[in-house]
């Protein structure tokens, strides 16, 4: 899974490029015809990015990594300044496109997060009517370390997740 994982990712990048490419030299003649222009410009990331989350958790990580880059590939695809992006409304366009493909990403991993978090949440409950009845100590204390393991034991299906100090760089240099 982390070859095709990896593959895919660069597939993701490639296809960010390519939409920013295509943005930054859309003619007027194409905004006429705004629903197809979208979908031959967004649907390859789109697909790549629903694919490469259904593969691979760390898939987030690239797909986030997609609000920094797109920026980044808009400016180099039309040379222009860090403040056009806000001032030029063709930009701004860009950037709504790639929020409503990033939601149209989100809503069709929508199914595979909550099949994923369904059996975290029977199981939370389970323990909550323990602790209500008193078979059961509570040893679960809200606050940010304990947020802060069980989110990195969730991402990295590890339950001693600091027995791997490397496993963050490798993911942020990935």
């Amino acid at each position: 899974s982390y070859a095709l994982f990896a593959t895919l990712s660069t597939l993701l990048l490639w296809g960010l490029y390519r939409a920013a490419q295509r943005e930054s030299g859309e003619k007027p003649a194409q905004r006429g015809r705004s629903v197809r222009f979208w979908l031959s410009t967004w649907l390859p990331f789109v697909l790549v990015a629903v694919l490469s989350l259904y593969i691979h958790y760390y898939a987030l990580a690239a797909v986030g990594l997609s609000l920094l880059m797109f920026p980044l590939f808009l400016l180099a695809a039309s040379a222009s300044s860090l403040s056009s992006l806000w001032r030029d409304p063709a930009k701004r366009r860009a950037l709504l496109n790639l929020i409503i493909a990033l939601a149209i990403v989100g809503l069709a991993f929508l199914p595979q997060l909550i099949s994923q978090l369904a059996p975290t949440v029977i199981v939370a409950g389970q323990r909550s009517v323990a602790v209500e009845s008193g078979t059961l100590q509570p040893v679960f204390r809200l606050d940010f370390k304990a947020f802060a393991d069980t989110l990195v034991a969730f991402v990295t299906y590890r339950p001693n997740w600091a027995s791997d100090p490397l496993f963050f760089p490798a993911v942020t240099l990935l």
